[in-house]
């Protein structure tokens, strides 16, 4: 996807498809749209300053009880799909993520029982082979409902649990792409859900998923784990191990140490298996797949081994098939940088709108503003930095702090964003759009962890 620094023609592009009731509020949302995109960590009324109608429009845009989130959602979603028919083979990687707001609404939202803000599950489409974000093909956005004292968990369907998300999400990006033989569905452990399987093996789809747990096969009357350890290595390969913050537990979180970026030598197996349904399901016909072992069998002192055991329907008899599908699974960490653009370059969370409802307007807006950051990110892997630029930094509003490298994707991916813009406008002929008041801002949300780059 060629970079542009032509806001409006992108805005133009991923928005203008949308129906909102009236073709004067699809024009007032591309506009704004463009103007957000030329820095996209401004507030609303910084990138609209020195325009007082399109101060006032963008307010009223993201107020107005007419336009729906999920219009804007649908519209773009659809442009998304439609760029990625250009590509050959597509990775369409799930994941959760928790969006917590630090001004009075996040007070209304805790009344509501969830004090973090909104729960969002998003699938980010990715070339399988450069490893380029396209964009966000889907995104469902969720307020838990609040627990009451002493209330027992009633007994509910699998469409009424949370986990359902991933069918829900994989059923809706089947509505807007065509030709799903090209899509690959990428997950982490959190998608090995039977039932998620078990459809995805219905409508014989491609799948990359990580195994959380350790099921009963068909052949054998063994475990996942222990047969695998029992196969042939098929060779040796190098995984980059990205480099991750901690993470506090608490609000749908678990808690997690920061891990450090290193290249690990591990060891591959795989095999074919038939995954037998869980105990208490009936005569269920068993789920056949290949089941891919990616063990790290020497890590230096001191390292947790890398391990993944991957769910998969693509061929892995040989070392290079197999090398193939782990490389698409290296590829799933793309979807946590998209979340820290979002987060710290787009600074969602920091929207001083007074209701949920234009909150959820402003996220479906700014979301794919993040794909364009995140596509600025270096491609490989980030840079090394001292470890005393790292710090815990507690986010108002949440229960969780995260250890933010302030240099990882928040420098590296929003200055590039900023010199891609102005180096696009060069070639382009044209000069790069600047926002009256912004020279010397921070284009990054995170508080001091950032250079101050001038538009």
């Amino acid at each position: 996807m060629v970079f542009t620094a032509d806001t409006r023609a992108w805005a133009e592009n991923i928005f203008g498809g949308c129906d909102l009731g009236d073709p004067r509020r699809v024009d007032r949302l591309v506009d704004y749209a463009a103007r957000q995109a030329v820095a996209p960590s401004a507030s609303t009324s910084r990138a609209c300053k020195g325009d007082p109608a399109a101060h006032e429009g963008a307010y009223r845009l993201l107020r107005n009880p007419n336009v729906r989130a999920t219009d804007i959602d649908d519209g773009a979603f659809d442009a998304v799909a439609e760029t990625a028919a250009a590509y050959e083979t597509v990775l369409a990687i799930q994941d959760s993520t928790g969006v917590g707001f630090k001004n009075p609404t996040a007070q209304v939202m805790a009344a509501e029982g969830n004090p973090t803000g909104f729960f969002v599950h998003s699938t980010l489409l990715v070339d399988a082979a450069s490893g380029e974000p396209i964009g966000v093909v889907d995104q469902e956005r969720w307020v838990r409902e609040p627990k009451k004292p002493g209330e027992k968990r009633a007994r509910r369907s699998y469409e009424e649990k949370e986990s359902f998300k991933w069918e829900a999400a994989n059923e809706r990006v089947r509505h807007r792409i065509a030709d799903m033989t090209r899509v690959i569905t990428v997950g982490d452990r959190e998608s090995d859900i039977y039932d998620f399987l078990k459809h995805l093996h219905a409508q014989r789809q491609r799948h990359v998923l990580r195994a959380c747990a350790d099921r009963e096969i068909e052949v054998g009357e063994g475990r996942l784990w222990e047969t695998l350890e029992k196969c042939p290595v098929l060779g040796q390969r190098t995984v980059h191990i990205q480099q991750r913050g901690g993470q506090r537990g608490g609000n749908g979180q678990n808690e997690r140490l920061p891990r450090k970026g290193r290249d690990a030598v591990v060891a591959i197996r795989s095999a074919g298996v038939q995954l037998k349904a869980p105990r208490g399901r009936g005569e269920e016909a068993p789920i056949a797949l290949t089941a891919i072992l990616v063990r790290e069998e020497q890590p230096p002192a001191g390292e947790t081994p890398l391990e993944w055991m991957l769910l998969t329907t693509e061929p892995a008899s040989t070392l290079a098939e197999a090398s193939i599908v782990v490389g698409y699974y290296e590829k799933r960490w793309l979807i946590e940088e998209f979340h820290k653009a979002w987060k710290s370059g787009c600074r969602v969370e920091e929207r001083p709108l007074q209701s949920p409802d234009a909150l959820e307007r402003m996220m479906a807006i700014t979301a794919h503003m993040a794909v364009r950051i995140s596509n600025c990110a270096p491609s490989r892997r980030p840079p090394r930095r001292r470890a005393a630029r790292q710090r815990w930094r507690r986010t108002s509003g949440s229960a969780c702090g995260r250890l933010h490298k302030g240099a990882s994707l928040c420098r590296s991916g929003c200055r590039r964003y900023a010199g891609r813009m102005k180096q696009s406008a060069g070639s382009e002929g044209g000069r790069t759009p600047s926002i009256p008041g912004a020279s010397g801002g921070r284009l990054c949300g995170t508080a001091g962890s950032c250079s101050r780059i001038k538009w």
